[in-house]
């Protein structure tokens, strides 16, 4: 399958961005957003996502289907299982939280947001990935939940593009 990757400095939200603009995508592509910053970062429930700059994975993967399937309510349990197998090397402790948290120590390292947004005669699957990976505990005492960091738990920074590839 062809990739599209897409950059920004600062988004509002890769998520966002990714619904708004699915009608101008490749519709026989898998798109990739990455932002090193979003400005409104959110979860579910319309949560707010801390994203400052340069410290996080802010990444959306977009596809498209054809018809609504049941199993694409089982998209955000794979992306955090491929998100474990990721950083579970680095966090022997990292959990998931079903249906859609990475935790360590019943604190936040990481979410995943699913949703579909209608294009033309097709459906855009919007799966966004969050990972805090050098967010400070200072950042992190911003955050409404308990939270946590790569960055906290291994004592030193990470690199995000090598997280990010991976």
């Amino acid at each position: 399958m062809k990739i599209n990757r897409v950059y920004f400095e600062t988004v509002g939200s890769t998520n966002s961005w990714a619904k708004e603009h699915a009608g101008a995508l490749d519709q026989e592509a898998l798109t990739i957003i990455v932002a090193d910053a979003q400005t409104q970062g959110r979860g579910r429930f319309k949560r707010q996502w801390i994203s400052p700059k340069g410290c996080n994975l802010y990444a959306t993967y977009v596809f498209f289907v054809e018809h609504l399937q049941f199993s694409l309510g089982n998209l955000p349990q794979i992306l955090a299982l491929a998100a474990y197998q990721v950083l579970h090397p680095l966090v022997n402790e990292i959990a998931i939280k079903w249906p859609n948290d990475l935790v360590v120590d019943a604190k936040k390292l990481g979410g995943i947001l699913c949703e579909v947004v209608g294009v033309e005669q097709k459906y855009a699957v919007v799966i966004g990935l969050g990972v805090n990976i050098n967010m400070s505990k200072e950042d992190l005492k911003v955050v409404d939940r308990p939270a946590t960091s790569l960055k906290e738990l291994l004592g030193d920074e990470i690199d995000r593009k090598q997280i990010a590839e991976a």
